[in-house]
């Protein structure tokens, strides 16, 4: 039998559910959060004020939950100095925090720091695994679209789909194009003769195969 609108369904809706699902521990006092996560925090789905259930981050729902409103515009729920865990919920160890004010805090914690690592190790690995660099990128670019795609795939390694997402920037948007010279022109010329060789060569019909083949 199908539940009436807005009728409880056992959900969240109450700051004691969010507590029922969780672990108190009871050295620190914070709440566990046991269920779903996003990037390691705690996420809850709820209706609050009259608007459908949607999914908010844990010590934002507590905050919410335990004033009755929203937190004011471009605040976030923050975690207080004291509370070490990032799945806590509990309202008394979480603070409403400008934007600002929360990076500010971030940087003296050193945490900040710790993420912007993170971030660059990731971009790194990212680039390690793929099979171009930045000065074949910025060839593949200079190169122009008026190339078989595939002959520069051929050339590269890569499959035709990778060189026109390159060409559209699509991926590498950090790698910059080079600077206008002597030795730029030469590499784009280079890149369109070797091209040329392959696409004349590759299929014996000295046509190419064009860009039907793209990803």
């Amino acid at each position: 039998m199908p539940h009436k609108p807005g009728a409880y369904c056992g959900g969240v809706r109450t700051l004691a559910d969010i507590k029922a699902r969780c672990v108190v521990c009871e050295e620190t006092g914070c709440w566990v959060w046991r269920l779903s996560t996003v990037g390691g925090s705690p996420r809850v789905n709820m209706p609050f004020a009259g608007s459908p259930p949607r999914p908010y981050l844990g010590r934002r729902a507590a905050l919410m939950l335990r004033s009755g409103k929203r937190l004011p515009k471009g605040h976030v729920a923050s975690a207080r100095p004291e509370c070490p865990n990032k799945l806590c919920c509990n309202p008394d160890h979480c603070i409403a925090l400008s934007r600002q004010e929360h990076g500010r805090r971030l940087a003296e914690s050193g945490r900040w720091k710790g993420l912007l690592t993170k971030v660059m190790a990731n971009r790194k690995t990212a680039q390690m695994r793929a099979k171009l660099t930045p000065e074949q990128v910025s060839q593949i670019r200079a190169a122009g679209r008026d190339v078989d795609a595939q002959a520069l795939a051929d050339q590269y390694g890569i499959s035709a789909g990778h060189v026109m997402r390159v060409m559209r920037g699509e991926v590498w948007r950090s790698a910059l194009l080079p600077t206008a010279s002597v030795f730029a022109f030469a590499a784009a010329q280079l890149t369109r003769a070797t091209a040329s060789q392959v696409s004349g060569t590759g299929t014996g019909t000295g046509t190419g195969t064009g860009t039907g083949d793209l990803e």
